[in-house]
């Protein structure tokens, strides 16, 4: 799971799958694009390998879920570091 989009509203609106290599580990390596959509507002939220593993207080794996509830808890934060 590299990656999500959170659209202003805080769902998660578009996921993004892995297709291929990670990028840069090949020089001459083709990649397949694909085109989303933004809005205003949204959060593109990109993920490396384990995130989703990580755990909260209790032991728990965070998932999709876990990072998404993350992210919109502390969005205002993410767009005011972002703005400066």
């Amino acid at each position: 799971m590299p990656g999500f989009v959170l659209n202003c509203s805080g769902e998660i609106e578009a996921l993004m799958d892995s297709t291929g290599l990670p990028l840069g580990m090949f020089e001459d390596c083709r990649v397949e694009t694909k085109s989303i959509r933004l809005t205003a507002g949204s959060i593109v939220v990109l993920l490396t390998d384990g995130v989703s593993e990580a755990s909260d207080p209790a032991g728990e794996q965070l998932g999709l879920q876990g990072i998404a509830e993350y992210v919109r808890a502390h969005r205002d934060v993410a767009r005011n570091s972002v703005e400066s």
